[in-house]
């Protein structure tokens, strides 16, 4: 018994079940692609042993897609770790104060585990789908049927039987004494589809003679069952009803007649009946009526901003009856129940946005997992609070003895010397690049204020931009940069191609903006098959029809798109977006017509004081009314504000406004100024025509000029990719050090360090007030944020230890998640700002979840770019010592307890934030569990640390695992097309992905090769 004992609190155990669940949540993930989350979670999490096969569709799935791999289900792991957990606490903790966090840690742990049991066996989850005007006493089941036996005699009342469709399940007699006869089930499909035409005699299955079958006719294929979220099962049964011997008739009920089809209706003793099997219901002990829907979206776009259901709530009980108001992130919590807005669509008659569906959840213990991660997160608090004030303690006493041992301080070689200037000067080139530039477009351009040009607001994608930015992002999704090509090959910078696409169309349609790599697409359009080819708009103009005929054939899901499919719909998109911003401020006549005279012409047309019979006035002022999509003028309203965007109008409707009030809007006149004056060269003109649309939109928007230019300094700076630069000169400096030994170099390789972190906080807070959002938004902040916090994260480890290792992976790190968000915004060619999504959109959580969950992130690529160093340093002679082995130990084993710390409250914060919006702690979404993932992890490795199977080796070995770990989750996870943080499949980053695990792979096969250095007891 007592050996039983230690085996269950023996640590090795640990890790091997937290190894265990690793895997299981790993492969749970992957397999909900094909089976939904509902289905890989009745699987894998809640199971005893279930195994994994490989997929068919993958690689070589042809020959591998025999091999099923055993995996520990939840059930079994749950109890384990319990075990484990309990047996290994008593026997290996003590109660004092230096572990009380570790105390607080596993029983807020056990809680948690018994918190998330609980809310899985008592939490359900219904949900109510009413129309404008529509009042409801029940809610509807997600998962279940029933049969509905309703008697109908009554004039005013129904009465209802509900049988549960499980019930029907054994084919057993139901009998209710509440009916006059007994329901057979003769064949029951827990999924099928109903097609029209009687079924084939001698197959088995009964031939209904009553209701819609019998009548109509029906044929039932069986299929199998589903759990995807967007997929409903079609459960089916032929019923036969008997009363004694007496026979009723047999009948084909399906809740997928529920919608489409009429109620199935008899007689019998002179009553009326009908059948209906349909989602089953539970009554409310309330009235809830939906008053009114909104679904409202960005100005401009067609992006959600907020969903929000206005209910009436009518307890006939207790009197009470309020309105109550339904929205993304903020739910109603009303007698035990909890109602969320979760859809929405159209009503009965068609109508768009007039129906909404609230997920109603009721789940007694959701108070538990709040109390559990509490617990947990003060007790690793706790816990990493305790170990840094000893290891400060510990630090100062060995700092002290080593500068009584210190010797005559390093001379400072020429050089040395000569090299860090040489490093410093070219920081400040760098430094000058970003905050100088000279005029845009160069000395051609010079007489024209294109800077002023460049500041012009506009409303596009749902938010407040200038110019600079709009050219800018066309051109990364046309052609993956920030310039265009003429028909020479030179480069013309973003703003110009954007001025000729704006004002002179057909000069525009020369130059190469389109980027086309995939070479079926490159024959497709008829050019020759190079490997990159950049093709103007007059060049791929003939191939317009077959270009969109061709875009509609692509499938709608991202996972079966080809290569060329992906190139084909970025080549659509690409031209969808120039064609809008051809002729965008207003169209042109044959290009033979001035437009402000046109302008003054319409307006006295209207006035009746010229000749209505103008042909050309007449032809411009439809091609108008057709408009320009841009939104470049703010209606004329003293109240206007500059948030209030949908006061943002187009051109064409401004000149629509202005010819019916008889009088020109100033910034509509400003704007054709501006187009004639560009069109003939007159750079005069130009740069009055802005001064008088500055001077007005400042009187109407007051704000918006302001952060229009603060957006196009952050443009021309572009303190990012200048940082990625200075990260680079740190490590080549850091280098030198390691080459000469000179600690001038290491000092300088830190400056340079630290006014790249200078820039790269100055770019993230320029992106925070221009956004209005907290850091982390979309992939690529996350990759900006990342790179800051492991930068920030890491340069203390240099200030305590001085010897560049702090430093170099500081700047590997800083200069790899710049790379990374550098194509990503490159290749999507979105605005990087865009706007959130309603669900999304709470500053809040992205202030804390978001934020805490990417630091998470960050501390576990940091404690991999260390261990990466270490290899490196493990294949060249000598490498590493003993003081270089055990310093790499320590600062590995603080950045993971980092790491966990900022992971697991993150990811509790992100539960709490799923349970706000929509009714549930935890869903088992890929996004959940890729952050587990990464919890799992770096708990393992730690556990791993207190037994003997871990040394310094082989923590660096796991440290660079974790960037495996933690890339599938930042990245890997998003493409699996499933769950609620889908972003769909990329085929590109999926490959630089797998390329990414392969290399790290790679690292820790040639770390094999070499031995290691014993663990050090210290960092434990």
């Amino acid at each position: 018994m007592n050996a039983l004992y230690r085996y269950f609190a023996s640590l090795r155990l640990t890790v091997w079940l937290l190894l265990a669940s690793l895997a299981l949540v790993f492969f749970g993930t992957l397999d909900q692609v094909d089976l939904g989350v509902r289905g890989a979670q009745m699987k894998y999490f809640e199971s005893l042993l279930t195994t994994w096969g490989y997929p068919q569709s993958w690689p070589l799935g042809q020959y591998l897609h025999v091999v099923h791999l055993p995996i520990p289900g939840g059930y079994l792991l749950g109890p384990l770790l319990v075990l484990n957990l309990a047996c290994a606490h008593f026997r290996h903790f003590r109660p004092r104060w230096s572990l009380g966090g570790i105390v607080c840690i596993h029983f807020g742990i056990l809680l948690l585990i018994f918190s998330q049991l609980a809310t899985q066996l008592l939490q359900e989850e219904d949900y109510i789908w009413f129309e404008e005007g529509q009042s409801v006493r029940h809610l509807t089941s997600f998962h279940a049927d029933e049969l509905a036996v309703i008697d109908m005699t009554a004039p005013d009342t129904d009465t209802v039987v509900a049988i549960p469709a499980e019930l029907l399940r054994p084919k057993t007699p139901v009998q209710s004494p509440d009916l006059p006869f007994t329901v057979e089930t003769l064949h029951y499909y827990s999924n099928a589809a109903i097609l029209p035409g009687n079924p084939a005699m001698g197959n088995n299955v009964p031939i209904a003679d009553k209701g819609l079958a019998g009548s109509r006719g029906f044929t039932v294929r069986a299929l199998e069952p589903t759990y995807k979220s967007n997929e409903r099962n079609g459960t089916t049964a032929y019923i036969r009803l008997r009363d004694g011997e007496t026979v009723l008739g047999t009948w084909l009920v399906s809740n997928l007649f529920e919608t489409s089809m009429p109620l199935q209706t008899f007689q019998y003793k002179g009553r009326d009946y009908g059948l209906s099997l349909r989602f089953a219901q539970k009554p409310l002990p309330f009235r809830m009526t939906l008053l009114d829907f909104r679904h409202d979206r960005y100005p401009g776009t067609e992006i959600p901003n907020n969903f929000s259901s206005l209910i009436g709530i009518e307890d006939t009980d207790t009197g009470e009856s309020r309105e109550v108001l339904i929205k993304m992130n903020h739910p109603l919590r009303f007698a035990g129940l909890t109602f969320y807005q979760s859809g929405f669509g159209q009503d009965a008659m068609g109508r768009a946005d007039r129906a909404s569906r609230l997920q109603v959840v009721r789940n007694p213990g959701w108070l538990g997992p709040y109390f559990a991660c509490t617990l947990v997160s003060i007790g690793m608090v706790w816990q990493f609070c305790w170990g840094l004030l000893k290891f400060s303690r510990r630090r100062k006493t060995s700092a002290t003895a080593a500068k009584a041992q210190r010797g005559p301080a390093a001379s400072r070689s020429i050089p040395a010397l000569v090299l860090s200037g040489l490093l410093a000067l070219t920081a400040g080139s760098i430094l000058y690049k970003a905050l100088t530039g000279g005029p845009i477009g160069g000395d051609a351009y010079a007489a024209y204020d294109m800077k002023s040009f460049a500041r012009l607001p506009l409303l596009d994608g749902g938010r407040l931009k200038p110019l600079d930015s709009l050219a800018r992002n066309t051109l990364l999704l046309t052609r993956a940069k920030q310039t265009a090509l003429n028909a020479e090959g030179k480069r013309i910078p973003a703003l110009i191609s954007l001025a000729d696409l704006l004002f002179k169309a057909e000069d525009a349609a020369q130059y190469k903006m389109f980027r086309v790599d995939n070479p079926d697409l490159l024959d497709l359009l008829g050019q020759p098959n190079t490997e990159t080819a950049h093709l103007s708009y007059s060049v791929l103009e003939p191939q317009l029809r077959k270009i969109d005929e061709q875009a509609k054939l692509v499938p709608e899901e991202a996972q079966e798109r080809s290569p060329y499919h992906s190139a084909l719909l970025k080549l659509h998109r690409s031209l969808i977006r120039y064609q809008s911003l051809q002729n965008g401020i207003l169209p042109q006549i044959g290009g033979q017509h001035a437009l402000e005279p046109m302008l003054d012409h319409l307006i006295e047309r209207n006035k009746e004081t010229a000749p209505r019979d103008d042909a050309a006035a007449a032809a411009f002022l439809r091609q108008q009314n057709r408009g320009s999509g841009l939104l470049l003028i703010p209606t004329e309203n003293p109240l206007l504000k500059a948030e209030d965007m949908e006061h943002w109008t187009t051109p064409g409707m401004a000149l629509l406004g202005s010819t019916v009030r008889a009088e020109a809007d100033p910034v509509l006149r400003g704007y054709l100024q501006l187009a004639d004056a560009w069109r003939a060269d007159d750079a005069e003109s130009f740069n009055r025509a802005l001064s008088s649309i500055h001077q007005e939109i400042g009187t109407r928007l007051p704000g918006t000029q302001a952060r229009s230019a603060t957006e196009v300094r952050f443009n021309q700076w572009q303190p990012f990719y200048r940082s990625l630069e200075l990260y680079i000169l740190s490590f080549i400096a850091i280098a030198l050090f390691w080459m000469l030994g000179n600690p001038f170099l290491a000092r300088t390789a830190v400056g340079i360090a630290v006014v790249s972190l200078i820039l790269h906080t100055a770019g993230l807070a320029a992106r925070i007030y221009l956004s209005g959002y907290a850091p982390v938004t979309n992939l690529y902040s996350s990759s900006v944020f990342v790179g800051w916090a492991a930068v920030l994260l890491a340069l203390p480890f240099e200030r305590v230890f001085r010897n560049g290792l702090a430093t170099a992976a500081a700047s590997l790190t800083g200069f790899t998640t710049l790379i990374i968000a550098h194509n990503l915004a490159a290749s999507g060619g979105n605005d990087t700002m865009e706007m959130m999504r309603a669900v999304l959109d709470s500053n809040f959580w992205l202030s804390t979840h978001v934020t805490t969950i990417t630091i998470g992130y960050s501390a576990t690529f940091l404690a991999g770019a260390l261990g990466i160093l270490y290899i490196v340093l493990q294949h060249l002679p000598g490498q590493p010592d003993n003081e270089t082995s055990g310093t790499l130990h320590r600062m590995v084993y603080g950045v993971l307890c980092f790491a966990l710390l900022f992971s697991f409250v993150g990811t509790i914060l992100g539960g709490i934030w799923a349970d706000q919006s929509w009714g549930r702690f935890w869903g088992w979404d890929p996004k959940e569990n890729g952050a587990l993932m990464i919890v799992l992890w770096n708990a393992l490795i730690l556990h791993g640390l207190r037994t003997t199977m871990v040394d310094t080796a082989q923590l660096m070995r796991l440290a660079v695992a974790g960037n495996i770990v933690t890339s599938w989750s930042w990245f890997g996870t998003n493409m699996l097309g499933v769950g609620l943080h889908s972003y769909g499949f990329m085929d590109k980053a999926f490959l630089w992905l797998m390329a990414f695990w392969i290399s790290q792979a790679v690292l820790i096969g040639l770390s094999c090769l070499r031995p290691g250095k014993k663990r050090h007891a210290t960092a434990a």
